[in-house]
């Protein structure tokens, strides 16, 4: 999943998940990650884009687009109190920094990004690139791991608890989750598990 995209993306992605039988999907309540997302919400409000946010269509405040609904909706996320736990984790200064960078960094997307840049930044990989490898810092670790790892944990034990609750019965899980969160699902899947892929198919978040 892509934070922000084209209307069109988001009704395609989400008539598909509800064909399934269970939706895992994120979303944490709570004010720090309302003050972490402002990197990116703000670019909802720029006519120039023309995109809008994944929320409006999947999450605890999406519950209004249950038209056609057959899956089963498993909130695959921490709650407020799990969540802000762990950020508390995080060194003092780089919570304030983060409070500081938030908001600059969206009013300069909502100004001056334009699609081309947005997409620019998108690619992602399932193995860890050189540059993150290099660029390892034990203070970003904490911070990643209140952002991403924590929450990468409680999604795979909820994956791994809806396939148990399938028991032998075939059955199809949509885990509707940002793209970052797919290397510990994929890890978890075919490591452990020894699932392996055997198709992909590409839709268009937006057009340049």
């Amino acid at each position: 999943m892509i934070h922000i995209g084209e209307p069109q993306f988001y009704e395609t992605v989400r008539r598909d998940a509800w064909s399934f039988d269970y939706v895992l999907f994120e979303g944490v309540r709570s004010p720090v990650v309302t003050a972490l997302t402002r990197s990116y919400r703000w670019l909802e409000s720029s006519n120039r884009l023309n995109l809008v946010l994944q929320s409006r269509y999947f999450g605890r405040d999406a519950m209004s687009y249950l038209e056609g609904l057959r899956a089963q909706m498993v909130h695959a996320d921490l709650d407020q109190k799990e969540f802000e736990k762990v950020w508390k984790e995080v060194p003092l200064r780089l919570r304030a920094l983060v409070y500081v960078l938030a908001p600059a960094i969206g009013l300069h997307r909502r100004f001056f990004a334009t699609r081309e840049t947005l997409a620019s930044r998108l690619e992602f990989s399932y193995l860890t690139s050189r540059d993150e490898r290099l660029s390892y810092d034990e203070n970003l670790a904490l911070f990643h791991h209140a952002i991403r790892d924590a929450r990468d944990e409680r999604l795979v034990v909820r994956l791994l608890e809806t396939m148990d609750s399938c028991g032998s019965e075939p059955s199809r899980i949509a885990v509707v989750y940002g793209a970052r969160h797919m290397r510990a699902v994929l890890k978890a899947l075919t490591g452990e598990h020894r699932y392996s892929v055997t198709g992909t198919s590409w839709m268009t978040v937006f057009k340049l």
